[in-house]
């Protein structure tokens, strides 16, 4: 799977994704201050699921359906420290969890996923 970060994402979660191998790029070094349509044109573009704390993305992706098929995750609550969206995510991907195609919700208890 290959991701992009958007610019809410912490630095040091995506650092750490990085440095274990994902194939990921961040909107912070790419981009910085891209609107969302943009973001979510790049991902489209490179076939990438993004990675964002931004409920505005879910409404994208209801509008603009083609462009948010590989996948949107959307992490709901507010890190406690930088590692820990990156602490979150190893543990979904350790249970074989799937984020293409997907609209993933992801809190500390629970994860949600719809077919875009």
């Amino acid at each position: 799977m290959k991701f992009l970060a958007d610019e809410n994402f912490p630095l040091e979660s995506y650092k750490a994704l990085k440095e274990e191998g994902w194939d990921i790029e961040s909107m912070l070094e790419r981009k910085p201050g891209a609107t969302d349509k943009e973001v979510l044109s790049l991902a489209f573009r490179e076939g990438r699921i993004i990675l964002t704390f931004d409920k505005d993305f879910g409404r994208l992706a209801i509008l603009k359906r083609a462009q948010a098929k590989n996948g949107i995750v959307l992490l709901r609550f507010l890190p406690a420290f930088p590692l820990e969206a990156y602490k979150i995510l190893r543990k979904a991907l350790d249970k074989g969890l799937d984020f293409k195609g997907k609209i993933s919700v992801i809190t500390r208890e629970t994860i949600r996923q719809r077919k875009i």
